[in-house]
């Protein structure tokens, strides 16, 4: 589904502005792929990201963990590479971000909220024998759609994500380290090793990133 990927990460939102591994999830998010598009063997290519914004707030975003080059920015309220200033929005709300990083290009534009929202949200699998979660921590700033957490899997085995402590609402898939999970999809084959893994509950996209 997708080659070897190089996303891009937002940062700044409630004004957190950590660019190091230690920041993802709460200032580092990282947007999402599209499923069906190309990316090329840099791992460059299409990536999207509908989330709550702030109109109190300013973002960039920066495409490699600890730098600060290459950036989205603004510059005379213009979306920019490498623009001078960070990125406002004119109302807060919900936005969804564009992102070619083969043809440079980016747009931003108002979308609806969306429709379901979740009290708590876990991770589940063979490492803790299928037993009760491991508690994700919602950000915040995302109104609360961005989930994260860091663990140390001893072993290779099977995970889901899952919602309110119950497998009423439950995400999987084939994929490892990242992909789009679908409600009751597979169990996602990890890998030993220590992650910190972030789901988007909007559109299911997951990554597990290795520290």
């Amino acid at each position: 589904l997708f080659r070897s990927l190089r996303p891009w990460y937002i940062i700044g939102l409630g004004g957190k502005w950590d660019n190091n591994k230690a920041g993802l999830g709460a200032s580092l998010i990282p947007l999402n792929p599209v499923a069906g598009n190309k990316y090329d063997l840099n791992g460059d290519g299409e990536y999207t990201y509908t989330g709550y914004f702030s109109a109190t707030t300013n973002f960039k975003l920066i495409r490699d963990v600890e730098a600060w080059s290459p950036s989205w920015a603004m510059t005379g309220g213009v979306l920019k590479l490498n623009g001078a200033d960070n990125i406002t929005v004119p109302a807060s709300g919900y936005y969804t971000i564009s992102l070619n990083s083969i043809d440079n290009t980016m747009t931003m534009v108002a979308t609806t909220a969306p429709t379901k929202t979740y009290a708590s949200m876990g991770l589940i699998g063979g490492f803790n024998g299928w037993g009760s979660d491991l508690a994700m921590t919602a950000n915040p700033n995302t109104g609360s759609h961005v989930w994260y957490t860091t663990y140390t899997f001893g072993t290779a085995d099977g995970c889901k994500f899952r919602a309110n402590g119950n497998w009423d609402v439950n995400w999987g898939a084939k994929l490892f380290p990242y992909g789009i999970a679908t409600f009751g999809g597979s169990d996602i084959p990890q890998t030993a090793g220590k992650y910190t893994a972030i789901l988007n509950d909007i559109d299911g996209c997951y990554y597990f990133i290795k520290l």
